[in-house]
């Protein structure tokens, strides 16, 4: 597809190749348990994606600066939603918690 179609064809092949992936690993896994969709918390990491996307969709982002400035802005905005709607736990708190100390000491 790609010599034929080029950068088309490359991202329609991916496409493919990842559905048909999917495909083969959901039916080999029947009856096996892959996600555990109380911990994943699907709906709250969904709703942070769209209220991401709805505020940066208003951003129109000209040179460098400013669309790197819409990236850490974007970033910023989902993992504070991330953060109100509790997506993580006391456990996966815990871990990142050393991490923001050792910066702030750091600094």
């Amino acid at each position: 597809l790609v010599p034929v179609y080029g950068m088309s064809g490359a991202a329609l092949a991916t496409v493919l190749s990842n559905l048909a992936v999917l495909i083969l690993l959901v039916r080999e896994s029947r009856g096996l348990s892959l996600l555990d969709f109380e911990f994943i918390k699907s709906w709250q990491i969904l709703f942070s994606a769209l209220v991401m996307g709805i505020v940066l969709s208003f951003l129109n982002p000209a040179n460098l600066i400013t669309k790197l400035a819409a990236i850490f802005l974007g970033a910023g905005i989902y993992f504070a939603l991330l953060f109100l709607t509790k997506v993580f736990n006391k456990k996966e708190l815990g871990i990142l918690k050393p991490l923001f100390q050792f910066k702030l000491r750091n600094l």
